[in-house]
């Protein structure tokens, strides 16, 4: 188990992406900011290149193309399969900002089964 949020987590995270098949139209470098959790806010970044995550890290990305800020309660509930992560970019609780186009190809990824199903792997190893 590995407290959410932490870079073990993001190192468990990682390697759970393997079950997630390539999506050539799909590369993105995302930066992540948790607010309203325990202590400070949470950033962290994600690379994906052809839909394989390729990194996740603590910190901030030098160049994101899309970063997304959602309050930790939110996105625990993504993670538990409890909220529609695509609903919530749409209606503005995931606030996301920077190429809008990277953002629009990402949503049918994240409604995909193998990306539901990573999202199970990940909270089943994740203390919250």
């Amino acid at each position: 188990m590995s407290r959410f949020l932490t870079q073990e987590w993001l190192d468990d995270s990682r390697r759970a992406s393997d079950i997630l098949r390539e999506w050539p139209a799909l590369s993105i470098r995302l930066q992540s900011v948790v607010t309203g959790g325990p202590g400070a806010n949470i950033e962290s970044y994600w690379v994906f290149e052809d839909g394989k995550m390729t990194e996740a890290q603590l910190g901030r990305l030098e160049d994101p193309e899309v970063t997304m800020t959602v309050v930790h309660d939110e996105a625990a509930k993504i993670l538990k399969g409890e909220a529609d992560p695509s609903a919530l970019i749409l209606r503005g609780t995931v606030k996301t900002t920077g190429n809008m186009a990277k953002v629009m190809a990402l949503l049918p990824i994240l409604n995909s089964t193998e990306f539901k199903q990573f999202l199970t792997d990940v909270a089943d190893v994740t203390e919250f």
